[in-house]
């Protein structure tokens, strides 16, 4: 059963940037298929990766796709040990990197996302290989609804007194969020700036707050300082706007090529 569902999982197609990212080598048409060799030793199971001809004779080679070479992948009790060589966009410089993946799926995560990342950078050399070895099982499940409820903002309302015209009334909503990923942040001004207007950036306590001014109007009443209004529909209305835009525009795999970039 262990050996099939290996067998399973390693012969699936991967998607990565709607590429299909399994090799298969069409230019020798007496190759069947890759074929991955399976050794057990105890509670091991060690995977050899190469070529079966027709002649049924079977030639050792690293399983690669795009940027990464797998050189080394084995089955430990409930872990998949494994080493690979990360290359450039341009296949000059490469860097090997070792790690324990959690099951196959976690492993062909790690590889989906450093391919995402080499052709997004170009290169390894930005790439956070201490930060990934770290987080490598959290690798692949980033949450677009996790991301949106770190948007946190309030609403308030003003008024100032114009002397000899009517006094003006205006409701300021205020987003701010502890994620500080530069990726996210452009993001969360570009839906500001195309729903509303492009919002007046303020650092409160090392946290940018995005500023939007929404409902003026003039009115004969008398002004009040700014304060907090609880407004239910505007509320909704806002986080409605926050969902439907960022289900649109966001984009995972540039969202967490972003969190493993050395700063």
């Amino acid at each position: 059963m262990e050996q099939k569902i290996m067998f399973d999982y390693l012969t699936k197609k991967i998607s990565v940037m709607d590429k299909e990212m399994l090799p298969y080598n069409t230019s020798y048409d007496c190759v069947i298929r890759q074929f991955r060799n399976l050794e057990k030793t105890g509670n091991e199971w060690q995977l050899t990766f190469g070529y079966l001809f027709r002649d049924l004779q079977f030639f050792e080679a690293p399983f690669s796709f795009f940027y990464v070479r797998v050189d080394y992948l084995r089955q430990i009790s409930i872990y998949y040990d494994f080493t690979i060589t990360i290359f450039d966009k341009d296949f000059i410089k490469y860097t090997n990197f070792s790690g324990k993946a959690n099951s196959i799926p976690f492993f062909l995560n790690v590889l989906n996302f450093i391919n995402n990342f080499i052709e997004l950078h170009n290169s390894f050399e930005r790439l956070n290989l201490e930060l990934l070895k770290e987080r490598l099982n959290v690798v692949g499940r980033v949450s677009l609804l996790e991301i949106l409820k770190s948007i946190r903002f309030e609403i308030y309302e003003s008024g100032a007194t114009r002397v000899g015209k009517d006094n003006v009334f205006w409701n300021e909503v205020v987003f701010w969020s502890y994620n500080d990923l530069d990726y996210f942040k452009n993001l969360l001004k570009t839906f500001l700036t195309e729903s509303f207007h492009e919002p007046n950036v303020i650092i409160n306590d090392s946290i940018e707050e995005y500023h939007i001014a929404i409902e003026n109007e003039s009115a004969s009443g008398r002004s009040f300082n700014r304060r907090l209004l609880v407004d239910k529909e505007l509320e909704t209305e806002i986080n409605l706007r926050l969902a439907l835009w960022f289900e649109k525009n966001f984009d995972a795999n540039q969202y967490e090529c972003d969190l493993f970039i050395l700063k």
